[in-house]
């Protein structure tokens, strides 16, 4: 099933689907980061971290971001997973 994620940009507010979102069809780049990231944020506090993951992963390959790079660290932080060196 395509996951939904709702895009908020000034007053309107849109509900796309995965594909649309990678697709591109209605956000800019900053835009469809900033959702992925809020979406992964959300996953986080249900604690589905490694779809949580897989969307700050998303956002940082649409915008290289430190909050984005900490969030997805926070969550490795969590799992007691050390970077490799």
């Amino acid at each position: 099933m395509d996951h939904c994620i709702h895009v908020i940009l000034g007053q309107r507010v849109w509900y796309l689907s995965r594909t649309q979102l990678e697709n591109d069809m209605f956000c800019s780049t900053d835009d469809l980061a900033q959702a992925f990231n809020e979406r992964g944020f959300t996953k986080y506090l249900h604690v589905d971290f490694d779809s949580a993951v897989e969307d700050y992963t998303k956002a940082l390959e649409l915008k290289k971001s430190p909050i984005f790079y900490y969030n997805r660290g926070l969550i490795h932080y969590r799992l007691g997973e050390q970077p490799s060196p």
